[in-house]
């Protein structure tokens, strides 16, 4: 599992940039900050009440790695739902 404190190093990072006095807390309410496993979890529930297209942004400084885990959660959650319109596909 992913140690959180170093997953939220970019949005702790983006914060600063947008110089806003949000908490963590707060940005963890519209940001995906997760292992792929629980990026899964949180988006299947989206897909489960018909959710069919997201739109996701990486953080931090390897958006390469961050895009080759967002490819990793559409295919687990379009496993979980085989529908050609399930995650934006």
């Amino acid at each position: 599992m992913t140690d959180p404190d170093v997953v939220a190093d970019p949005h702790v990072t983006l914060l600063d940039s947008l110089r806003t006095d949000r908490a963590l807390d707060v940005v963890e309410g519209w940001t995906l900050l997760d292992s792929i496993d629980g990026a899964v979890e949180r988006l299947a529930r989206y897909v489960e009440v018909g959710v069919q297209e997201f739109l996701l942004l990486t953080l931090g400084d390897d958006p390469l790695t961050q895009y080759e885990r967002l490819a990793a959660v559409a295919t687990r959650l379009t496993d979980l739902n085989p529908s050609p319109s399930a995650v934006g596909r």
